[in-house]
């Protein structure tokens, strides 16, 4: 990806966070919750109780003062705000599933930690779902090509990690996990291809190398050379609009690897491509020739 966005954590640690939450039971917690529990100790330590029955009453009443204190510090956890850009909705996205995995870290490290943890990464899982489904309305209902491009680009990841994880084993009992592995790439790949189509037809580069990557290496099942090639046309023309010779130039090889270096559309883009910054090596020069002459 040619962009200043931190690299994605994104639905792959949700899928490994639901699945640890489903198998580990109760114990540790997130530093949030950490007040919560304080609170609810010293609420359990009646001071100047008279008797078993005053006694019984303040600790009641502490368990009560600790519960709805810890609901207290849910809600404002639950609560966030959606962001208007879908770069924006993305960036909290991410951030959301580093929480995660810093809760999951906590959870594999007791030492420190207090209980109520899963329900923070509950609600971390449910934040980022949220953020999920806003950027998919912003692709689908208003139309926005940048968070087609990321849904996008999340599919096309996600698809990525799946293929990789399905290593072929001699293990009888791993076949079934490689080729369930299989599958889901292969449909996530299709999800990628979907999204990215209408921001690609629109010329944005990133989704022209996604889905130049899908249609050039089969990743969904179905090759096609020629729609490849048009897409890292694409890219190679877009990037280098955009000022990012290096992504331009990636863009251009993976047109040649597709098709003839001597076909008009390679010549087309290597021309495009390289001519621009031959004029702005010129330039540069006569710049300084000109500044050392005065």
């Amino acid at each position: 990806m040619r962009n200043n966005m931190p690299s994605l954590l994104q639905c792959w640690a949700l899928t490994v966070a639901v699945a640890l939450l489903s198998i580990i039971g109760l114990g540790v917690s997130s530093p949030v919750m950490a007040g919560a529990q304080a609170h609810g100790a010293a609420a359990k330590s009646p001071a100047g109780g008279h008797g078993k029955g005053d006694a019984h009453g303040s600790a009641q009443t502490g368990a009560d003062e600790e519960e709805e204190e810890e609901e207290d510090l849910a809600l404002v956890l639950r609560r966030q705000e959606i962001p208007e850009t879908a770069d924006e909705i993305v960036r909290l996205y991410l951030n959301r599933n580093e929480d995660l995995m810093r809760l999951q870290r906590c959870r594999s490290r007791p030492t420190g930690c207090t209980a109520g943890v899963q329900q923070a990464m509950l609600i971390r899982l449910e934040q980022a779902k949220e953020l999920m489904d806003a950027l998919e309305q912003r692709a689908r209902k208003q139309k926005d090509m940048r968070a087609a491009m990321w849904r996008g680009r999340f599919a096309f990841e996600n698809g990525v990690r799946m293929a990789t994880s399905a290593i072929d084993t001699s293990d009888p009992q791993l076949r079934g996990t490689v080729v369930h592995l299989r599958t889901r790439a292969r449909a996530e790949f299709k999800t990628a291809a979907d999204w990215l189509a209408a921001p690609s037809a629109v010329g944005d580069p990133d989704s022209c190398w996604y889905l130049g990557r899908v249609w050039g290496e089969g990743l969904s099942g179905s090759r096609d050379p020629d729609i490849a090639a048009k897409l890292f046309r694409c890219a190679a023309i877009g990037y280098r609009v955009r000022g990012d010779l290096a992504a331009a130039v990636n863009s251009f090889q993976q047109l040649t690897k597709l098709i003839d270096p001597r076909h008009p559309m390679a010549a087309e883009v290597y021309a495009r491509v390289w001519a621009d910054s031959d004029k702005m090596r010129k330039g540069k020069r006569n710049q300084a020739s000109a500044e050392a002459h005065h």
